[in-house]
């Protein structure tokens, strides 16, 4: 299931970070970050060009925030 939002809105533009950010303030590797992003847990965008042949994700850092919350509270 692919959840990769294709067009980030205005509210999150400004604070969006790649995988290898999001990993790093999780304290964890990026691929554990794109099977978050791919089973639905994380929220994340791809701003890559129409046609391009890899995805370029970004992460919200209040879906960081959220994510994180979740998990504590568990």
């Amino acid at each position: 299931m692919e959840t990769v939002v294709s067009e980030p809105t205005e509210k999150v533009l400004g604070s969006l970070v790649d995988r290898k950010t999001a990993a790093r303030l999780l304290g964890v590797s990026k691929m554990h970050i794109t099977n978050l992003i791919d089973s639905g847990q994380l929220r994340a965008f791809d701003v890559a060009v129409t046609g391009s042949r890899y995805r370029q994700v970004r992460i919200p850092v209040c879906e960081l925030k959220k994510f994180l919350s979740t998990r504590l509270l568990t």
